[in-house]
């Protein structure tokens, strides 16, 4: 997704990412504790069905198991959400750190970005995005 304002060349802009979601259609069983549904739910024109989540923009905080076994390591920084000001896309990092376990309520994250005079991106690294559920809501002051 392409933001629909340039950011400019050297300025400093705070960049709040909020909400959940799902990168996979079937949970039948859970790992972590997923929460009952997206922040913001997908629009109705998807069609995706309304599944747990287990994502936000900084953790993976739960997963299906489609076999019984489970990872410990859960939650766990994914680097799935990334940036692109305009020089390459960079995993989302929040100020200060990546945070010890994830936010709640609507999941929000804040980094600071500098512009490069350009259209900053955003993206979900997901080899299949296609059965995905959930948005992020990405706002920049």
């Amino acid at each position: 997704m392409t933001a629909p304002i340039v950011l400019a060349q050297g300025q400093s802009y705070r960049l709040t990412v909020r909400g959940t979601f799902s990168a996979w259609a079937k949970w039948p069983k859970s790992c972590g504790r997923p929460e009952r549904s997206a922040a913001y739910p997908s629009p109705a024109s998807d069609r995706q069905p309304v599944t747990p989540v287990g994502d936000d923009a900084v953790f993976r905080f739960a997963r299906p198991s489609y076999t019984g076994i489970c990872p410990t390591n859960r939650p766990a920084v994914t680097g799935t959400f990334e940036v692109n000001p305009g020089s390459g896309w960079k995993p989302f990092v929040p100020t200060g750190g990546y945070p010890a376990k994830p936010t709640r309520g609507n999941h929000p994250y804040a980094a600071t970005i500098v512009g490069e005079g350009v259209k900053p991106q955003f993206r979900i690294v997901d080899w299949r995005a296609s059965d995905n559920n959930g948005q992020l809501l990405i706002t920049i002051s």
